[in-house]
């Protein structure tokens, strides 16, 4: 976290940055805890929403909220695509998330995350 802040402070200062996009392979903003935790029981993945990480989730999105130039959030790792927004003392920051996949993507083929799907969007 600190190196984060340290990147963050350099480019609030910097007249040559004109906005911040934070990349990260997992998403910031997706998971509430319960889907979370049913992620990690079915494959072991500790995503942000989970009770473990939650503390460091909103420790990073409060550093990433106090530098004005942070304007989007991407991240991938879903295989499906959403938006979303985090607002924190009137002031938001944009997410996206975003996956490719084609026809020849194993992921398609594996029944888990079918299961998965199902449970977190219909239950």
């Amino acid at each position: 976290l600190e190196a984060v802040k340290q990147h963050l402070s350099a480019w609030a200062e910097d007249d040559t940055v004109a906005h911040v996009a934070v990349v990260s392979s997992l998403p910031l903003l997706m998971h509430t805890d319960w889907a979370a935790e049913i992620a990690y029981q079915f494959d072991g993945e500790q995503y942000s929403g989970h009770a473990m990480l939650q503390n460091a989730t909103v420790q990073l999105l409060q550093c990433l909220m106090e530098v004005p130039k942070t304007k989007l959030l991407v991240s991938g790792d879903m295989h499906l695509f959403a938006q979303a927004r985090a607002c924190l003392k009137g002031r938001c920051v944009h997410s996206v998330v975003t996956s490719g996949m084609t026809r020849g993507a194993t992921s398609l083929n594996d029944f888990k995350l079918y299961a998965y799907h199902f449970i977190v969007t219909r239950l």
